[in-house]
């Protein structure tokens, strides 16, 4: 009777137990799956935020030599038709050559005079080049009709270094240098009727160049780039009614010519130089929402100063110094894939 008592109470024990861990696995379930549903909605168009938990990471692809030498300072622009690099320095000269270097590659048209470190981007069906220089900067705006372009208007100030994103149907010209003063201006170029229209959008808190500059929609992140006082380390942010990008963040080490883009609730920014001159493999992702910064993956080589264009999934690089002083050039494509899984 005794060992009957107590073989019931085991099983009574036991029967609990089960339904416990029944239930423990029941609500880690239902947990799981709200999280999931969470990120899942999230990552699309109405929020544009994914969870914590989702950091991004980085796969390549290379296309091979698709420049015909080496160069930095080349600007580079997403078109209807494929990837446009335009102009660039070899290390003896600037170049004046324009280049279709993705889905293939060709020269597409030449430039009025050889450039380097200018913006580029699309308005339109139409491909403008501005600013950029060699000894000294220029302030042209430089329309492309191929395989011709010509100056069909001016900037405010001559202008190198600048960055460029496209925004609001035209483009958006963000600081830059004219050989004495660092630009804090973001100046938004449009199109009314066949002529460009300008308007200044917002101010940085500092003239800036060399900054990497990722967009989402109409929300900006600016990072690194150059001061008058030196290389800087800071994140900024501008979202539509600002009169200035605020600081939002703060780079692991302060860096310039890095390439920038954004995904869902994060901003990369990948290689660039450090103040020493040494070009960086790192990718680091910056969480929009937490604003923690996070070691995410490495470029193929060592890159600095190279043009560089966003597709809102991840990014195209192209020419770029591996070596410092210049020592040597890439003439790669890098595709960079953003993904959310290892």
């Amino acid at each position: 009777m005794k060992a009957r008592r107590v073989t019931a109470v085991v099983a009574i024990v036991i029967a609990l137990f089960v339904m416990t861990v029944s239930v423990l696995v029941r609500m880690e379930t239902a947990t799981s799956r709200k999280a999931g549903n969470s990120a899942v909605d999230a990552s699309g168009a109405g929020s544009g935020v994914r969870t914590v938990a989702a950091w991004p990471y980085v796969r390549f692809a290379i296309v091979q030599n698709v420049l015909p030498q080496g160069l930095v300072g080349v600007s580079l622009s997403i078109g209807r038709k494929g990837v446009f690099a335009a102009g660039g320095y070899n290390g003896l000269q600037s170049v004046s050559n324009v280049w279709q270097v993705f889905p293939k590659q060709r020269l597409f048209a030449q430039l009025t005079v050889p450039t380097h470190d200018a913006a580029s981007g699309w308005i339109g069906s139409n491909l403008y080049v501005f600013g950029g220089g060699q000894a000294v900067s220029y302030n042209t705006i430089v329309q492309i009709e191929p395989p011709l372009s010509a100056v069909v208007e001016r900037l405010p100030t001559a202008l190198s270094d600048a960055g460029m994103v496209p925004y609001a149907g035209g483009v958006l010209l963000i600081g830059g240098h004219n050989g004495g003063t660092f630009s804090k201006e973001a100046l938004l170029y449009t199109h009314q009727g066949s002529a460009l229209r300008a308007k200044v959008l917002f101010r940085l808190p500092r003239g800036l160049r060399y900054a990497g500059i990722a967009s989402m929609g109409k929300r900006l992140w600016i990072a690194g780039g150059r001061t008058a006082v030196g290389m800087s380390r800071n994140i900024y942010y501008y979202a539509p009614g600002f009169a200035r990008a605020r600081m939002v963040g703060r780079l692991p080490v302060a860096i310039d010519k890095a390439a920038a883009w954004a995904v869902p609730g994060y901003v990369l920014i990948a290689g660039g130089q450090t103040l020493q001159g040494a070009p960086q493999k790192n990718v680091y992702a910056f969480n929009v929402l937490t604003r923690k910064i996070r070691l995410v993956g490495a470029l193929p080589t060592p890159l600095t100063d190279m043009g560089y264009a966003s597709n809102g999934q991840g990014a195209y690089v192209v020419g770029g110094a591996t070596a410092p002083n210049l020592s040597a050039l890439s003439r790669d494509l890098i595709v960079i894939y953003t993904t959310w899984f290892r």
